[in-house]
């Protein structure tokens, strides 16, 4: 896989035919989109004909399908080169096809969110053969027994179901995929409204598909003799299965008021955000979960006191 393989966009070859231009042969399509809804399939919606019809003139420039197209997402990118991380918009692409036949990886794009960089594009050519592009991984991943069976039972008791982004992540000469998945739970209180959770996150890679509580454990699952702590989960699996943590220690929050509950919250929320800055994913995690704990006392009180 040449994911390091930088050339511009609209090369053209010198020895191309006029109506390969209008064809669009070697040109790019943004990737189709990968489906949110697990119980939704994913087949294309493709509405434009393969063929030309009779009123068509050799002319007419070739237009893709109508299907939904991949959304970039912001993520932090390693450069081919290895000189540290930048954080990038990123979106792939398809070669183009006339209904969407082709769905192979053909590149991927990057749009530079950094401040010395702000806006620089790079294109990243994927060299033959290409690998699979993101609506196929979204279906091999759909169709892995283990994957499929873990999200029939999160259905249950109401829950309404989604992944998340779908992430690539250039490994070696090969691209890992990644992508998180959730659960929107009903409070038993009210059913109208929801909490969404994450459950676990699925890997795929050359169309094998594997999940884990954290990355780490899919990592495990989906390459055998993986053991590596990469930090993306705050706690331990004990803690989650034993009894509730007790929410961490601010002050005296039996004689605190709600307004001072929530002051409080709102300040570690800052911290957060100070801790997200500076790519302090741990800190920024364990800076929501206390501030959702200062929060829900607040709740606690105010529905004791019929506030």
């Amino acid at each position: 896989m040449g994911g390091g393989v930088r050339r511009p966009v609209h090369a053209r070859r010198p020895d191309a035919e006029p109506e390969d231009f209008f064809e669009r042969e070697g040109a790019w399509s943004v990737a189709q989109a990968p489906g949110v809804d697990p119980r939704e399939p994913t087949a294309s919606t493709a509405t434009a004909s393969t063929t030309p019809s009779a009123e068509q003139t050799p002319a007419d420039l070739a237009s893709e399908s109508s299907t939904n197209r991949f959304i970039p997402y912001y993520t932090m990118f390693r450069a081919a080169s290895g000189e540290g991380a930048e954080f990038v918009l990123l979106r792939p692409f398809v070669p183009f096809s006339r209904a969407d036949e082709r769905t192979e990886l053909q590149a991927y794009m990057t749009a530079s969110s950094d401040p010395d960089t702000y806006g620089q594009l790079t294109a990243y050519v994927v060299e033959s053969p290409l690998p699979e592009g993101p609506r196929t991984v979204s279906n091999q991943i759909d169709s892995e027994p283990s994957i499929a069976q873990q999200i029939t039972l999160q259905t249950g008791g109401g829950n309404r179901v989604r992944f998340g982004d779908l992430q690539l992540v250039p490994v070696a000469d090969g691209l890992l995929w990644i992508r998180p998945f959730y659960a929107a739970v009903p409070q038993s209180s009210d059913r109208a409204t929801t909490v969404t959770e994450y459950r676990f996150v699925i890997v795929a890679y050359d169309g094998r598909a594997a999940y884990g509580e954290s990355l780490g454990e899919a990592l495990a699952k989906l390459f055998p003799g993986f053991d590596e702590d990469l930090g993306d989960r705050v706690g331990t699996v004990e803690e989650s299965e034993g009894e509730e943590t007790p929410p961490p220690e601010s002050g005296e929050p039996s004689e605190s008021t709600p307004a001072e509950l929530l002051a409080q919250a709102d300040q570690l929320l800052a911290d957060a955000d100070l801790a997200l800055e500076g790519r302090d994913l741990a800190g920024y995690q364990a800076n929501v979960e206390e501030a959702k704990a200062l929060i829900d006392q607040a709740l606690e009180l105010l529905t004791a006191s019929g506030g």
